[in-house]
């Protein structure tokens, strides 16, 4: 009987710890299982977390984008402001200039003379407005690099691209003045663009070499260091090349358009050059990729300037030599 019992107390000290056993072989699988249940919240909630934040990066990458080409439209109706800002200062200092009774300029004999001088400080006038105002104002300061100036020099390169880009812009004119005709087609594509110059009053090659000086080299250099200097130069880096590309392009072809003389009341607005509009812009287009693909303001002059010696030549050179050979 004693041997009896001392084998069931024996035994039952086997049964308890083949319990104990048991019991630890559960807990690490719980502890696992544990485990892998955080990390899983863990990532569920990184994951909400990233979804939260790209959200709001998206969002507010959306308004800087919206900023930016706010910002790009303000500089270039700046400098479309500071043109007629300009023109307006002129007249009323000429204008107290007359009321004083002193000797004008306007009165000499060579009226194409008094034209050049006036184009040539009322785009003096723009570039200081446009440039000086902002650096006094807002301490916003223009660097040689942002106004494409940083070549000194132009290289071959340069002039063929300008060559090149000239005759894709002429085709591309036409292209363009074609279907804005079919779209509209009261769109008057043979109106003659309003310029200061007269060729009926040019008596001789002294004032045609001064009209060509104002036209085909004051203009371009001026124009080019306002549109593809200024304006590219302050917004490329806001908006990228495209939006560059298009909004100097868009306001280039309003400055032609004859808005300022609609406001100064030389011109209605039923008057306005809208051919003029359609062939600027395309060739602004053009101007921008050279400024662009050159990284240099060259290249942009040197097909502006071929642009406007081949119209001097037409309007101006084929008149007097006609008139010439009529004597």
């Amino acid at each position: 009987m004693k041997s009896k019992k001392n084998d069931t107390k024996a035994s039952e000290p086997k049964k308890v710890k083949k319990e104990e056993v048991k019991s630890k072989e559960i807990k690490p699988s719980r502890k696992i299982s544990t485990r892998k249940k955080l990390r899983e919240d863990k990532q569920n909630k990184s994951t909400t977390e990233d979804n939260v934040s790209s959200k709001s990066n998206s969002s507010t990458q959306t308004k800087k984008n919206l900023r930016n080409i706010l910002i790009a439209i303000a500089v270039a109706l700046w400098v479309f402001a500071s043109f007629n800002i300009a023109q307006f200062i002129f007249l009323d200092l000429y204008k107290i200039y007359l009321d004083l009774n002193l000797p004008t300029f306007l009165n000499i004999r060579n009226e194409n003379m008094a034209q050049s001088i006036i184009s040539a400080v009322i785009y003096l006038m723009t570039l200081v407005i446009t440039m000086l105002t902002p650096y006094f104002m807002l301490n916003d300061k223009i660097t040689i690099k942002e106004l494409g100036l940083a070549k000194k020099l132009p290289e071959w390169s340069d002039i063929g691209l300008a060559m090149l880009v000239y005759m894709v812009s002429f085709f591309g004119i036409a292209v363009v003045n074609l279907i804005v005709l079919h779209v509209f087609p009261d769109y008057k594509i043979e109106q003659a663009q309003k310029i200061v110059f007269s060729a009926d009053l040019i008596t001789s090659r002294y004032e045609l070499l001064l009209v060509y000086v104002s036209l085909a080299l004051v203009a371009p250099i001026c124009e080019e260091l306002l549109f593809r200097g200024y304006i590219f130069g302050k917004i490329i880096k806001r908006v990228g090349a495209f939006w560059a590309i298009l909004i100097t392009g868009l306001v280039f072809g309003a400055m032609h358009l004859g808005i300022t003389n609609v406001l100064m009341g030389q011109m209605s607005v039923a008057q306005m050059q809208w051919n003029v509009f359609v062939a600027t812009t395309v060739l602004g287009f053009g101007l921008g990729f050279l400024r662009y693909y050159t990284k240099s303001l060259w290249s942009p002059v040197m097909l502006h300037m071929t642009q406007n010696t081949i119209s001097f030549l037409i309007l101006f050179v084929l008149p007097f030599m006609t008139g010439l050979s009529a004597v």
